[in-house]
């Protein structure tokens, strides 16, 4: 159910049901019930060694069509860093619409070499600014040198509009 903007009420105007429906129905329904999108796999384990930034897996892009409100991007995985040294790294950030939300190379999250130990990490983002539409939203990761290999054997992906 989509947000619509609430109606300016004139004095002496005569109010229908179908008015209350959508001025104030619908919108406390949308209010309740937010567009939002939840992916969980926790059966899959996915590798990447590529040094650009990828999608982690091309199922877990998260579609949602907004009322022009912020969302909340949350990313929670368990992960590993197979790698020779303590040089070698796994950075992470979210994609919106083709756009990394990190301005910074190493994205929102830089991590370092943790070989045979499986790290729980949570990431929260909230994306402000977009128009009332489609959305595109996905986690994307690299490792900064290919002879590091990168990790991640469970994972839950959220995109909720909260505003």
């Amino acid at each position: 159910m989509a947000w619509t903007t609430p109606k300016t009420w004139s004095t002496s105007e005569l109010v229908t049901a179908a008015m209350l429906n959508t001025h104030l129905r619908d919108n406390l329904n949308a209010l309740k019930a937010p567009p939002s999108s939840r992916l969980q796999n926790f059966n899959t384990t996915i590798s990447t060694t590529s040094t650009t930034w990828t999608d982690l897996t091309a199922g877990m892009v998260r579609e949602l069509t907004t009322s022009g409100g912020d969302v909340l991007l949350l990313f929670e995985a368990a992960v590993e860093l197979d790698a020779a040294s303590d040089a070698y790294y796994i950075y992470l950030d979210f994609d919106v619409d083709g756009d990394r939300v990190s301005e910074v190379s190493i994205g929102i999250l830089k991590m370092n070499r943790y070989s045979g130990n499986r790290k729980g990490i949570t990431l929260f983002y909230l994306v402000t600014g977009l128009e009332a539409g489609t959305h595109e939203f996905k986690p994307q990761w690299r490792v900064n040198d290919a002879a590091a290999t990168a990790y991640i054997y469970q994972y839950s992906f959220l995109a909720r509009e909260v505003t």
